[in-house]
């Protein structure tokens, strides 16, 4: 075609030109502060173009650096492991959570024991599977061929035993044990770091893991004895870059520990797992994945191991910090965007995590859904069809390239203060974390971050979603009595504390609570716990208050909006004033709107109500909020709230009874907690 005759040419864009539009726009306002956003210690920009990217992008897939994937072909071929979690505390509920999830496509199972045997406290059922010994394990994985089947166990405190049980239950089925995969859950790190204690020291942990390895190095090389797992700092306010930071931290300690113990750096590298909780920023969290491979590769090469020995083997879940318990059904959604993250960045396996998991032990349509969201992904979407998709995205590859410099400058840091079991000793790690976290929360408080169903469009009226709670003392009585039978097993076992010893044991019938506390030699490690808390808690504990209420006296805390004018002078404020009292559990009274600061007096009066807002407009409020909140006031309010900030007139305001502003940026849950207060319910 003739040049003259082509048809929609315009101009290349350049950025020069957008962002000289951009300024405009601004009318003066910084560039930097309006449109840059700082996220894990990076300026992530509005707009990225192939000058943005780094010069090198993390080589092929299936080669280090491992930027762009472990495995040549990615997911391509196979998918990627959907590997769910069972944690109902009766074993025969258990056994059939892991039927379903089998029969609905899981490829892999993670077994989630209880409090008692993860940190040999009174828990029994709380939290996970209540296993006293081998014949229980055996009920949980009736179903199970364990040659086919990947298992993973997480078991703290108990994983030595469990271990030992599972090998013992391998032989007992004539399973070979060099077929068996999955992971055996060894993270005394991250034990110590979120319950703050282990029942014996660190080196004594560090000595049955070197054992176990050196045990399945020769009979079980595709188990994977330690787990560098996260989720717990995750949990206690971690950006991406120290997640990634602490993973090299505690992947560097557990690689000292097992060649200290006789073990060869590239089978010290096979023993490790990496698990990574995947949370609301959806490309950071990709980002995340994909610097994490490419700094462990670095790690790896440096503590001299074979290019193959430096891959990282990724198991990401769904974040539990972004659950909610109120309006649980969007955490259906939290989890699918979650799980799309992990699949294009390039994870092993994915964990979805049931909607209703912060509620109690899932029930089979829980899980269905979760196991689902992970099908729908793959056989729907095709994600796995596209290896690394995200890769050459100027955009991902800049927060790829930031995340890996920023983790590395931290991972540094913990080294330099003498290594992860240092810093949790000391609390700097705890108070750093903490730092992070009470940032979080204060984003979630002002609504910077929207919670859908919390601190958005909350429904006070919702039907809560019950599950089942544990029969407690039945199951510590049957752990009692797994002890009393196993009691022969375990004094015939003495100090032999070799792996093979442990096995011989758990098949004479020791319990594994027990034979955990046998292993735990040394003095026992403690350390300040981290804090951790979801996103949601601060609303929901408001939400629980104002519930608790509705339960002693069958009402609710109610407010009145006192809306002046007619409906389109106060509805938008009375909206945002409804969004803002019902994230706290609030009845809101709402109507028409009153011409008179009279008339919405008489209404408020007549409402039950103790708290008032109100809502119009700037003009209106001019004419009619000073007269409405004194009669307001006269009429018994508790308080008297104005919708939109106070400006010049607060202290007339004020001075005419308003106690309470409320308005975009605005901390809801210190004015909310102000407002029960003062409507009687804290």
């Amino acid at each position: 075609m003739d040049e003259q005759q082509k048809l929609n040419e315009f101009e290349a864009a350049t950025y020069e030109a957008w962002l000289k539009l951009a300024e405009r726009d601004l009318q003066g306002a910084s560039f930097d502060k309006k449109l840059v956003k700082r996220i894990a210690g990076i300026d992530v920009q509005p707009l990225y173009t192939r000058e943005s990217a780094p010069a090198e992008t993390g080589g092929l897939p299936g080669f280090s650096p491992f930027t762009r994937g472990s495995h040549a072909l990615g997911a391509a071929e196979m998918g990627w492991d959907v590997r769910q979690e069972v944690a109902q505390a009766e074993p025969a509920t258990a056994a059939q959570s892991v039927l379903d999830n089998l029969n609905g496509g899981t490829s892999s199972l993670v077994l989630v024991l209880d409090r008692a045997a993860r940190l040999l406290d009174d828990g029994h059922g709380q939290g996970g599977i209540s296993v006293a010994n081998l014949n229980d394990l055996a009920s949980v994985l009736e179903h199970v061929d364990l040659e086919k089947v990947p298992v993973s166990l997480q078991a703290g405190a108990s994983s030595g035993a469990l271990s030992a049980g599972l090998i013992a239950l391998a032989r007992q089925r004539g399973a070979r044990t060099t077929a068996l995969s999955g992971s055996l859950g060894v993270d005394p790190l991250a034990t110590l770091a979120g319950e703050g204690k282990l029942p014996g020291s660190l080196a004594s942990a560090y000595d049955q893991a070197a054992a176990l390895a050196t045990w399945t190095g020769a009979h079980a090389s595709s188990l994977r004895v330690l787990s560098v797992d996260t989720a717990v700092y995750h949990e206690a306010g971690a950006d991406a870059a120290s997640e990634i930071a602490i993973a090299l931290a505690t992947g560097v300690e557990y690689l000292r520990a097992l060649t200290s113990r006789g073990l060869d750096v590239d089978t010290a590298l096979s023993q490790l797992q990496f698990g990574f909780s995947i949370g609301r920023d959806f490309f950071l969290e990709i980002a995340k994945l994909r610097a994490a491979r490419r700094a462990w590769a670095q790690v790896a090469t440096a503590a001299g191991g074979k290019p193959e020995s430096e891959a990282m083997l990724i198991h990401a879940r769904t974040s539990l910090r972004t659950k909610t318990r109120r309006d649980p059904w969007v955490n259906m959604l939290r989890g699918t965007a979650e799980s799309f993250s992990a699949a294009v960045g390039g994870a092993d396996a994915i964990t979805t995590h049931s909607f209703d998991v912060l509620l109690g032990a899932p029930d089979e349509f829980g899980e269905r859904m979760a196991r689902n969201t992970q099908h729908l992904l793959r056989h729907e979407s095709n994600l796995h069809r596209v290896v690394d998709p995200a890769g050459g995205s100027w955009y991902v590859e800049a927060l790829t390239e930031g995340l890996v410099m920023q983790a590395w400058q931290r991972f540094q840091e913990i080294e330099r203060a003498g290594g992860l079991a240092a810093a949790l000793t000391n609390g700097s790690l705890q108070a750093q974390l903490k730092g992070g976290l009470d940032q979080d929360e204060k984003a979630v408080a002002t609504r910077k971050i929207s919670i859908t169903g919390v601190n958005e469009f909350a429904n006070v009226k919702e039907e809560p979603v019950l599950r089942a709670t544990p029969a407690t003392a039945a199951l510590k009585q049957r752990s009692q009595q797994a002890s009393q039978a196993g009691k022969a097993a375990l004094e015939s076992l003495g100090s032999r504390h070799d792996f093979t010893s442990l096995v011989e044991a758990v098949q004479n019938g020791a319990a594994f609570r027990d034979l955990a506390s046998a292993l735990a030699t040394g003095d026992a490690e403690s350390v300040h716990p981290l804090t951790r808390r979801r996103l949601a808690e601060p609303f929901e504990l408001l939400r629980d208050q104002a519930d608790a209420q509705l339960k002693d006296s069958g009402q609710r805390p109610r407010i009145f909006l006192a809306n002046l004018g007619p409906i389109p002078e106060h509805k938008a404020r009375a909206g945002y004033a409804q969004n803002f009292f019902e994230a706290g559990g609030f009845e809101v009274l709402g109507n028409e709107g009153f011409l008179t600061a009279l008339e919405a007096a008489e209404a408020f009066a007549s409402s039950g109500a103790s708290v008032c807002a109100i809502c119009s407009s700037d003009a209106i409020y001019a004419e009619l909020a000073e007269s409405t909140a004194q009669a307001l006031t006269a009429r018994g309010a508790r308080a008297v709230v104005l919708a939109g900030a106070a400006g010049e007139r607060e202290a007339a305001y004020r001075a005419a009874g308003v106690t309470d502003f409320i308005f975009v940026g605005q901390n809801l849950v210190t004015t909310l907690r102000a407002l029960l207060s003062r409507a009687g319910v804290l």
